[in-house]
């Protein structure tokens, strides 16, 4: 899979979500809304509004193993496939009978054994203003509201999905976002070097 992006790929993890019907059938949700993340460096919360129809039906998404490109057990091609996504007010949820081949059976069986629960997704923020919003609260903890997901490319059964690298993917967007608020803070102190400079 080969993804020419101007943001930055984002990964998320989302626990005990996973699960299979007793047969090959798999479910389970990729994305809550109105949830709280597990602590990032910050804590990140996705609105409704953030994936929308016309989101999923201009994404390209493969249901991977593990994110692992090869091992692909699933897709939908801009709405189309044996991946089925559904957008209900609990969030993003992901439905596909796993293929009858050795990585449908293993993913089948890590899953019935419930020795994997969850998913993860990895996702590009929208360009538009608003798409993200930062915020600091009485404890100095911060917080990222996600209002426009521009781009969807996987959701993924995983035994660790948080993160992919020593790089933190889904820490990248913390490190602008303080590298933004330390450009303001030292052009507002440039400001006042001046005024008191006059």
């Amino acid at each position: 899979i080969t993804l020419l992006m101007k943001r930055e790929i984002e990964y998320r993890k989302l626990s005990s979500e996973l699960r299979s019907d007793g047969g090959r059938h798999l479910s389970g949700y990729c994305v809550r809304f109105n949830e709280p993340s597990q602590y990032l460096g910050f804590y990140e919360t996705i609105s409704p509004s953030a994936i929308t129809e016309e989101t999923l039906k201009k994404s390209d998404i493969y249901c991977l193993w593990n994110h692992n490109q090869d091992d692909v057990l699933g897709r939908s091609r801009f709405g189309e496939g044996n991946l089925t996504l559904t957008l209900d007010d609990k969030g993003l949820r992901y439905d596909l009978d796993l293929l009858d081949n050795q990585i449908g059976d293993m993913v089948l069986s890590y899953v019935q054994a419930g020795i994997v629960r969850g998913s993860s997704f990895a996702f590009t923020i929208s360009d538009d203003e608003g798409a993200d919003e930062w915020s600091t609260d009485e404890k100095g903890v911060k917080h990222r509201l996600i209002n426009k997901i521009d781009m969807l490319f996987d959701c993924s059964p995983c035994f660790e999905p948080a993160y992919l690298s020593t790089e933190a993917p889904s820490c990248r967007s913390y490190e602008q976002y303080l590298e933004s608020e330390k450009e303001k803070q030292s052009e507002i102190q440039d400001l006042c070097d001046e005024i008191l400079n006059l």
